[in-house]
């Protein structure tokens, strides 16, 4: 111990007592971290129900209007109470003032509906003033207001009714207004632009049946002619335009027709036709297939188009004299197309249809 201080003193020393003091207090714990917790599932928020649309006052961000039934009764604010009977999608020609029909890929929606002047004093119907639209299942619009009355087909028919004459109520004599839309479309909604009298109304709806949200009354019903999907059976007559037509029979010749010979590996195969007017004009020749023979063909099995020969055109059906003139209303017609198609290839459909109205796809594999 003397050694011990004689060579360090009085501070060596205490460093060895605080040393002692040091090594005898304990070393603190870290604390340990708590375990992490599960984050809990939240329960799945539920999504309030889908809202069909019921009869009576219904409001959008656009326009406030009630919602319609088909059959129902309406008094609009133009002062006539206004009913759709029925709704059908069509080919034909709608023969009204304006000789609307369908073109090529459209058809059209004709509504069927029924007005009475519920004013005391004599009112003008104003077709533009009842103008539809129609809404399809992808949102795209489409309006028309070509109305006519059956009695007075493509007559100009702007009624002024007595008060509580009404017109369209009696099924041999319908008042009908068609709007034409995209053949492959399906309408959902039927809009019209005009609201309730007394109400603060600018349209009244009709959410089609068999759409979302729609009303088992409001049935559009399908086409009388082509509904399915092609190619058709060459059966029976088919609208197009003015005209509705058949195809009687097809044969095939490797002989010259009107001074033509067919082209080399080719024949004729010639397409005998009968088309009537189906309006209440005179209707020309030249706009049931002359204009427009460069869209009448044949197609094969690998999409092959033949079209008919626009140099020979349409011929009587009896000579090769060209076919012309008029066709009075309810006449009819028949005539030939011919066209050059390969002699070893099996037909698989025939397109075919006036030179402005809708073309069809029949099928062409039983003609040989």
């Amino acid at each position: 111990m003397k050694t011990f201080f004689r060579h360090f003193g009085a501070t060596g020393l205490v460093c060895v007592a605080l040393a002692s003091v040091a090594s005898a207090v304990p070393a603190k714990k870290t604390p340990a971290k708590p375990a992490a917790k599960k984050p809990v599932a939240k329960a799945p928020v539920k999504k309030p129900p889908v809202k069909k649309p019921t009869i009576g006052i219904k409001e959008t961000p656009q326009m406030t209007g009630a919602v319609g039934r088909f059959g129902e009764l309406y008094g609009l604010k133009s002062g006539f109470t206004f009913q759709i009977l029925g709704a059908r999608y069509s080919y034909d020609a709608f023969d009204d003032y304006s000789q609307l029909y369908p073109e090529p890929d459209q058809k059209l929606l004709v509504l069927r509906v029924a007005l009475k002047n519920n004013t005391p004093a004599d009112l003008y119907f104003s077709s533009t003033d009842h103008e539809f639209q129609l809404q399809a299942s992808n949102n795209e619009l489409y309006t028309g207001s070509a109305y006519r009355l059956r009695s007075q087909l493509s007559n100009d028919y702007s009624p002024t009714l007595k008060p509580g004459q009404g017109i369209g109520q009696g099924e041999d004599n319908p008042f009908e207004v068609a709007i034409p839309i995209p053949n492959g479309v399906t309408i959902s909604k039927i809009i019209l632009k005009k609201g309730r009298k007394g109400s603060t109304e600018e349209v009244m709806r009709f959410f089609v049946a068999g759409t979302e949200g729609g009303d088992a009354k409001n049935i559009i019903a399908p086409p009388s002619v082509g509904n399915g999907k092609p190619p058709f059976k060459p059966e029976g007559f088919f609208p197009s335009s003015y005209y509705e037509f058949k195809i009687n029979s097809v044969t095939f010749t490797s002989d010259p027709i009107a001074g033509t010979e067919p082209p080399e590996n080719r024949q004729f195969a010639v397409v005998n036709i009968t088309y009537k007017n189906a309006t209440s004009k005179p209707q020309g020749y030249y706009d049931f297939l002359a204009g427009g023979l460069d869209k009448v063909a044949f197609t094969d099995a690998d999409g092959e188009n033949y079209p008919a020969s626009g140099d020979i055109g349409v011929l009587k059906a009896s000579s090769d004299e060209r076919s012309e003139g008029e066709i009075a209303p309810d006449s009819e017609k028949t005539c030939r197309i011919v066209i050059p198609v390969p002699k070893n290839v099996a037909l698989k459909t025939l397109i075919i249809g006036s030179a402005k109205g809708f073309r069809w796809t029949l099928d062409a594999s039983n003609w040989k």
